[in-house]
Parts: C-alpha cells; sequence; structure tokens
C-alpha cells in the first residue's frame, strides 16, 4: 500500500508539474501526509525495538492527521469545482476544513506546551521517564 502512495504522489505531481492544475498538488499532500500516517506502525516497531530513545517521538506521527482531511477537503473542492457548480457546499466545505485545521493544530500546540522542555529534547535513558 505504501509503495501505492508513493506512486501516486509522484504521478500526481507530474500531472501537476505538466498541467499547473491545483487538483493534483492537492491530492499530492493528502496522499503525502496519509503516507507519513501509515508509517506509523512501522516507526513504532522499529524505535521500539532498535532505538528505544526515539519511541516518545512517534506518538507525533499521528498528528499527520491534521493535514490528511484537509487536503482531502481541498481536492474535493477543487475536483468538483463547487466555488462555482455549488457554492453553499463550498462555503460549508471551507468551514468545516478550517475548523479541523485549527482543532487539530491547537491540541498539537498544548500537547507540546504541556510539557517541560526538557522532555522534547532526545536525552539518554539515565532516568526513568516521567512523561510517559
Amino acid at each position: 500500500m505504501l509503495g501505492l502512495l508513493f506512486l501516486s504522489i509522484v504521478f500526481s505531481i507530474f500531472l501537476f508539474r505538466v498541467t499547473r492544475e491545483k487538483v493534483y498538488i492537492y491530492f499530492s499532500l493528502f496522499a503525502f501526509f496519509l503516507a507519513i500516517n501509515r508509517h506509523w506502525n512501522l516507526a513504532d516497531a522499529f524505535t521500539r525495538w532498535h532505538m528505544p530513545e526515539l519511541n516518545r517521538y512517534v506518538s507525533f506521527i499521528g498528528y499527520a492527521w491534521i493535514f490528511i482531511p484537509f487536503f482531502l477537503l481541498l481536492f474535493i473542492r477543487n475536483f468538483f469545482d463547487t466555488r462555482f457548480q455549488y457554492p453553499k457546499w463550498n462555503k460549508a466545505l471551507i468551514i468545516f476544513g478550517w475548523v479541523q485545521l485549527a482543532i487539530g493544530l491547537l491540541d498539537f500546540i498544548l500537547r507540546v506546551a504541556s510539557h517541560p522542555l526538557s522532555s522534547l529534547v532526545p536525552v539518554s535513558y539515565t532516568h526513568l521517564d516521567v512523561y510517559k
């Protein structure tokens, strides 16, 4: 599945360069963040066994979900040309996309701000991890 996602990303970027239509770049960004999110389980398994000091950062990969629906909505808006065909749906999609993005970014900022700065800096496991 990941190979097909990367293939679709490359193909969409190629089509964007040829046609200069925004719909292809929005789809490639949607697929890019989806591919990042799909690497979540792989990164967790790898860091759990080979690099345990980096395992605390794997949960941040889940924040790729902030951008997945946002770029999907941009893709849908441009693909169906909702600005001219369905103006009420276009307005609803814009509002939903920005509200979803704002809530996700606020959640990320509050999560990062709730930890002391020292918990974000990679350290060796000479102490117990209090923040997990």
